[in-house]
């Protein structure tokens, strides 16, 4: 089952905004919808957010096989045609692409432009443009065929049960320095800094985990999400 970004989009001057204290946000356009991969019906992308840890501490927010990466991507989708003020009342209005981090000895330089962004949002309320396609950001189309799916909550309050989420298996790598440089330029509260903003992982409980290429169950894989 593959995924298909509908639109290609060109070169996009989006809104990057540091949304909490928590997190910070990159806002897209209305036009960049997904369908596929098992999908039911098209989804508009709204914005797209990191979860990191420190120097120290690998901070995504789901692990596979126990392992926790250095960092997670989410590319939040709503379901087309949804209101926004009726998104709490049904499973499934929601789709989170999920995308790990690793360590890599040479910089990406698809991340620079985003880096340049992070870089100039250091406290909540402020905000600054960049010019970004979310297809640079994320591994190409063929390496999108391996992912785990399961219909689970938002990690940020209200923590509502209504994503469908996939998590793909081929990582975004990223040199020590650019992360170094996200661990250091986000900031809670006057100069502390922004660190290990992720949602403790939950125990699994009665959700079901499938993966992509044999739709098998892996839940005794993954104890943990």
């Amino acid at each position: 089952m593959d995924f298909e970004y509908i639109v290609q989009l060109p070169m996009e001057t989006v809104f990057a905004e540091q949304k909490s204290a928590k997190k910070a946000q990159v806002d897209l356009p209305t036009d960049a919808q997904i369908s596929g991969g098992g999908l039911v019906g098209v989804y508009e992308a709204k914005q797209l957010h990191f979860h990191w840890g420190s120097a120290d501490i690998a901070g995504s927010e789901h692990t596979i096989d126990g392992e926790r990466y250095l960092m997670e991507l989410h590319v939040v989708h709503r379901r087309k045609a949804i209101k926004e003020e009726n998104i709490s009342i049904s499973k499934g209005d929601m789709a989170v692409l999920g995308f790990f981090f690793e360590e890599s000895e040479n910089e990406n330089e698809n991340y620079t432009n985003i880096m340049n962004a992070i870089g100039r949002i250091h406290h909540k309320g402020d905000t600054t443009f960049l010019n970004v396609t979310l297809q640079e950001l994320i591994p190409e189309p063929k390496d999108l065929a391996l992912y785990f799916r399961y219909q689970g909550s938002l990690t940020t309050p209200p923590c509502s049960e209504i994503v469908t989420w996939t998590l793909f298996t081929k990582t975004i790598k990223l040199s020590r320095r650019q992360f170094q440089a996200i661990y250091t330029s986000q900031y809670y509260h006057g100069n502390i800094p922004m660190v290990e903003n992720f949602r403790p992982v939950n125990k699994l409980g009665a959700r079901q985990v499938f993966t992509s290429d044999s739709r098998a169950l892996v839940s005794k894989l993954c104890g943990y999400i």
